[in-house]
């Protein structure tokens, strides 16, 4: 297995994203954040965003070339569909995606990491940051309430 220098910052992310989420009320599901997408948007976005690093690694382990991805331009095309998905089912896949991404990244081959490091964004193994980016759009909604 890969040692992943920040494995203990994404699971504190995710732990954070989990107290967070327990709290959270329908109400303030559907309440904007900051970035102008609903808390239950916004959950789905990263629901997407862990699904999808986790898909780059496995198929990084089969080719290992750098993935150029438009961020801005797979969101917004999204931004639809992450919308329409309820709140509920926005915090379930939130939580089991980056549970899912978590593990991913901690039980990488070492040889994987090593390959990656050099050329995949370090978000890619440092998922804290797209997580407390969210998480903390999300608290300034329920600090709000």
């Amino acid at each position: 297995m890969a040692t992943i220098v920040k494995a203990d910052s994404n699971e504190k992310s995710r732990k954070r994203l989990e107290e967070l989420c327990a709290k959270l009320t329908d109400e303030q599901l559907a309440r904007m954040t900051p970035d102008g997408w609903t808390v239950s948007a916004t959950l789905a976005h990263l629901a997407f965003w862990e699904r999808f690093t986790v898909e780059r690694w496995k198929l990084f382990a089969r080719e290992p070339v750098a993935i150029a991805v438009n961020a801005d331009l797979i969101n917004a095309s999204e931004m639809p569909a992450w919308h329409a998905i309820g709140g509920r089912d926005a915090i379930k896949l939130a939580l089991e995606a980056a549970k899912a991404a978590d593990l991913h990244i901690a039980q990488l081959a070492e040889e994987v990491a090593s390959a990656a490091r050099p050329v995949v964004n370090p978000r890619m193994f440092e998922r804290f940051h797209h997580r407390n980016e969210h998480t903390a759009a999300i608290a300034a909604v329920v600090e709000a309430c």
